[in-house]
């Protein structure tokens, strides 16, 4: 069983224009779901205010509580992480890591303590949640290899620009995944921008599959560099941040934070001028394009 995300979207007709345009031509991207006709889709409005991104998370909180209690009830990954951020090892790891994420971008932040609230769980396991990426490099008992992979597809006399990506963390969660469409509002209501995501359990939107109103889209595939860092911004954070670029230089500009504290790979791609691009990004002010 395939799902298109475009067509899941096409279904409410309510959706601004210019959003439903840019979710359509997401046959840029396809992925397995099983055992499921149909992923949930939270729309949201938020004020880009301090308060406004709290309420956005605990909106998006309330509407998966119930999937985010469930694919966390037998979690083995996740519980393993926060014994080792109360052990001797990991507990300045995990305070320095909340710290650093928090300085550099407090509003997301307010997010995910707004998720913690709307969900009913502790604030500490949805940060830990936020910091798997991180976190794999010192516990995982086996050699880490990235995860997901991306195709491209380019016929230029067709017009056809296409990406497929394949998800395959270690964690089967593809049946506990939603879409998040999300408007940011000004202080007078009028819209900013606009950006959607398919999102993990309990992650900040901008960490799998996403575009946003500015004709931009991106997906994320997980590496695990020889050399890393203990402290720094989560990725989890660079990548929500991500959701408000406004060209394709301001995301890749925004994917190369030179705060992260780990390596990723970005698939990049311009849904205006039909044109992909690869980034890799690593903690030493290092990328390649």
């Amino acid at each position: 069983q395939t799902s298109v995300c475009c067509s899941l979207i096409r279904r409410h007709t309510y959706i601004p224009k210019r959003i439903l345009i840019a979710a359509m031509r997401l046959c840029l991207f396809s992925f397995t779901v099983c055992q499921a006709a149909c992923l949930r889709t939270i729309y949201v409005e938020y004020e880009d205010s301090s308060q406004g991104h709290f309420e956005f998370g605990r909106s998006v909180g309330e509407a998966v509580r119930d999937v985010i209690r469930t694919s966390w009830a037998d979690d083995a990954e996740l519980k393993s992480m926060e014994e080792w951020v109360e052990s001797d090892a990991g507990r300045q790891i995990y305070s320095d890591f909340v710290a650093n994420s928090n300085e550099s971008f407090p509003l997301y932040m307010k997010e995910v303590e707004g998720m913690a609230a709307g969900a009913g769980v502790s604030l500490t396991r949805l940060l830990v949640n936020q910091l798997r990426e991180e976190f794999s490099q010192w516990i995982s008992t086996s050699r880490l290899q990235g995860h997901c992979t991306d195709a491209y597809a380019v016929n230029t006399t067709g017009g056809v620009t296409a990406i497929g990506h394949n998800d395959d963390w270690g964690v089967y969660w593809r049946n506990a995944t939603y879409f998040v469409i999300a408007s940011a509002l000004d202080s007078n209501g009028a819209v900013k921008f606009r950006f959607g995501s398919w999102v993990y359990p309990g992650y900040l939107p901008g960490m799998q599959l996403n575009w946003n109103s500015h004709g931009l889209i991106w997906t994320v595939n997980s590496l695990f560099p020889k050399s890393y860092r203990s402290s720094g911004v989560g990725t989890a954070w660079v990548a929500r941040h991500m959701a408000e670029a406004s060209s394709i230089d301001d995301l890749i500009a925004r994917a190369a934070d030179p705060r992260v504290s780990t390596a990723m790979n970005y698939n990049l791609g311009n849904l205006n001028l039909k044109q992909l691009w690869n980034l890799e990004a690593d903690s030493k002010h290092k990328r390649a394009v």
